[in-house]
Order: C-alpha cells, then structure tokens, then sequence
C-alpha cells in the first residue's frame, strides 16, 4: 500500500472549527477557500487518481497549548473535498472510497508562528471494498 503527503499551511482566521457560530455566507467563504487551497495542493504535491484511501491528517499547532484535535475536523473536510470533488483525485467521498479523516495531534512539534496550523495529509491507497 502507497501512502501519498500533502502539507499546508492555514492561518488561524481561516480555520473551520466544530464550536464555531458563523453565519452562513462567512462560513461558505472560508469553506470555498479551503477547498480550492486543497485542489490546488493535491496537484502541486502530485498527488495520484486512487480509486480508494485511508486520509490521516497531522495537526501541528502554534505552540504547546492543550487543544481537541477533532474540533479542527471542519477545516480537515473542506480541504478532503477539494482534493476529491475540484481536484478529482478520489471517484467521492463515501465511505466506499475514503475512510477518514482521521486527526492526529503532531506531538512534540510546534510550527513556532503565531497563528500559524500545518495540516499534514496522508493517503494510503487502499484495495476499494
């Protein structure tokens, strides 16, 4: 089984979080950037067409402050759905296809920028169920 990387990077004012009460339209703006920052990451990073997956995603923080990793599954959807439905490299996003996310904390790493979150997606190409 393969595993393909994917880095980025997102600043604090962009991340989608689970106890966030945004309005609609700011809510759908940010998710439209995550989304096209994803696409746009899967082709630079050269990820391939895979017919199904296994995504864990590693969150480094700013610092060394206590967090809930899963609070931050909003931002890790939108960025998996840019790379499956606008940059096309998974057939959808069902649970036949994708298994994940699955967040991880980067422990004992700290990206050292105020603000600053590195999301590090990895995809193991699986055999489709």
């Amino acid at each position: 089984m393969t595993t393909h990387t994917m880095t980025i990077q997102v600043h604090r004012t962009n991340l989608l979080t689970a106890n966030q009460r945004l309005h609609w339209a700011t809510r759908a703006r940010m998710t439209r950037g995550l989304r096209e920052k994803g696409s746009m990451s899967a082709r630079a990073f050269g990820l391939p067409v895979m017919s199904s997956a296994v995504v864990n995603v590693y969150v480094t923080y700013p610092d060394r402050r206590a967090r809930d990793v899963a609070n931050l599954h909003p931002t890790a959807k939108a960025v998996i759905d840019g790379v499956v439905s606008d940059a096309k490299r998974l057939p959808n996003d069902t649970d036949e296809h994708l298994k994940g996310p699955f967040l991880w904390h980067d422990e004992g790493r700290t990206t050292r920028y105020p603000g600053l979150y590195v999301f590090r997606f990895e995809f193991e190409e699986v055999e489709a169920a």
